[in-house]
């Protein structure tokens, strides 16, 4: 059950990111 606590912790905190770095991203690829 702890293994899959952490991995959730893990999933959420990559999801954040990834949804921050596509927010940056985004708008410079429609830049160009």
């Amino acid at each position: 059950m702890l293994l899959s606590h952490r991995f959730t912790g893990v999933w959420i905190r990559t999801g954040i990111v990834a949804l921050l770095f596509g927010v940056v991203v985004l708008p410079l690829a429609f830049a160009r």
